[in-house]
């Protein structure tokens, strides 16, 4: 596996505080070496506890970017996290997901094995007690 660096990019809101440590958790234990997480909070009037991710996050790099006067909203607030990327590959995240933790690691294999620029992977959707009530969206959603 090389070294290319990857930013994980994760934009919060509000966020229910339990389903963002599991996330954050999921992120911490990637099997692939050279990630940085970048963090952006959202939420004008009530602002994420930063030791939330002091406490969760030991073993991947992360920065927390300066806050904005006003809400940007889901689709600006990414852009912003974008352009403050500085890695090889960039993967988004929203803040309730759970990551397998070779999530990264195949994401990159594939992408390099087959010379690609993007990879989109399927989900599986779980209850509060973290089972699987849905293990592949994509094969149980309705073809359009």
């Amino acid at each position: 596996m090389n070294g290319k660096k990857v930013n994980i990019l994760l934009s919060v809101y509000n966020p229910n505080v339990t389903y963002l440590v599991e996330q954050l958790k999921s992120i911490d234990n990637q099997t692939y070496p050279n990630i940085e997480l970048l963090i952006f909070d959202d939420c004008v009037s009530k602002r994420c506890d930063v030791g939330i991710f002091k406490k969760t996050l030991n073993n991947v790099k992360y920065r927390i970017l300066p806050y904005k006067k006003k809400n940007m909203g889901y689709v600006k607030a990414f852009e912003y996290l974008v352009e403050q990327a500085d890695g090889n590959y960039i993967a988004f995240c929203d803040q309730d997901d759970i990551w397998d933790k070779t999530k990264i690691e195949k994401c990159i294999q594939c992408m390099e094995k087959e010379h690609t620029i993007l990879v989109v992977t399927d989900r599986k959707i779980i209850d509060a007690e973290g089972e699987a009530t849905c293990n592949s969206v994509r094969h149980t959603s309705k073809k359009v």
